[in-house]
């Protein structure tokens, strides 16, 4: 990685791709391709700074250009569905546009196609619901609000390898047929790749979540609150996958007539499974809670 400013840098594998497209005559496409990625990423910069979402680096890379946030998580899934929208939003006006101008005859010929296409391309390929694409954020942050981090986390990598396997078959048939559209192999290996680093992040912040609960209230001043109600004889560790970043829970613990319920805050539910271990039951933190309430 070159580091062209403080913030913007340069992957050294886009040296070898200018070199074959001079070569080859692909120049204009290249440069075509690039734009449209720029476009696309300084939606997403405009998104980040409407919503007060900081910038770490803007990164030139062979297939495109990332925009990498300060904070790797963000903690409320609804920006987190805007400023990933913001992008795929970008192509979509960019081909509006395009397609007026050559009904008003401003722009045509292959240079209008051939933006079209890209556009069309990159927008399908962006609303893939896998990161660490723009549809996966945003069906990312879509899971997260209904079924909390954890189980959203669990539930996407499941649906991103069907996707990365049948893309990898059809990708493989399409191959054979042309011999030489290798695309979709291309793009998922692409995702494959991704989905080994994203299953590492996404452990890592799920730890740092569960270790980070009680710190949750500490940085803003008031935050949603949700409501759960659990058997008493419910594991801990069930329940924690409930848990999501953009919410402050409270749990209410039935006993066993199922006719009376003793509230636990997140926090005391995160100590008890820092105390007692993932399998401890909701009845024995809630005691635990009582016991340090009364001394």
């Amino acid at each position: 990685m070159i580091k062209i400013t403080r913030f913007f840098y340069v992957s050294i594998a886009c040296f070898p791709l200018l070199l074959v497209s001079y070569f080859t005559g692909g120049m204009h496409t290249l440069f075509l391709a690039y734009s449209i990625a720029a476009v696309h990423e300084l939606f997403h910069l405009f998104a980040a700074l409407l919503l007060s979402v900081r910038v770490k680096s803007i990164i030139l890379m062979p297939f495109g250009i990332t925009l990498r946030l300060a904070d790797s998580l963000i903690k409320n899934p609804i920006k987190e569905a805007i400023i990933a929208f913001a992008g795929p939003f970008a192509n979509i006006i960019m081909i509006c546009i395009a397609d007026i101008m050559g009904k008003m005859f401003i722009w045509g010929g292959v240079s209008l196609f051939l933006f079209k296409y890209v556009n069309i391309t990159m927008l399908i390929i962006n609303l893939l619901p896998c990161m660490p694409l723009d549809g996966g954020r945003i069906f990312k942050a879509f899971l997260v609000h209904h079924i909390g981090f954890i189980n959203a986390a669990s539930f996407q990598r499941k649906a991103e390898k069907i996707i990365v396997v049948s893309m990898g078959i059809s990708g493989t048939v399409l191959l054979l047929i042309t011999k030489f559209n290798i695309s979709l192999v291309m793009i998922a290996a692409f995702l494959a790749f991704n989905m080994v680093g994203e299953e590492k992040r996404k452990n890592y912040i799920i730890m740092r979540e569960i270790m980070n609960s009680g710190d949750k209230l500490k940085n803003v001043k008031y935050m949603r609150t949700k409501i759960l109600t659990a058997r008493h004889d419910i594991k801990a560790g069930e329940l924690i996958k409930r848990l999501g970043y953009d919410s402050f829970y409270i749990v209410n613990v039935a006993d066993k007539s199922l006719r009376h319920g003793t509230l636990i805050t997140e926090t005391e539910l995160i100590l008890g499974i820092e105390k007692f271990g993932f399998n401890v039951s909701l009845g024995e933190i809630s005691d635990e809670a009582k016991g340090l309430t009364s001394r």
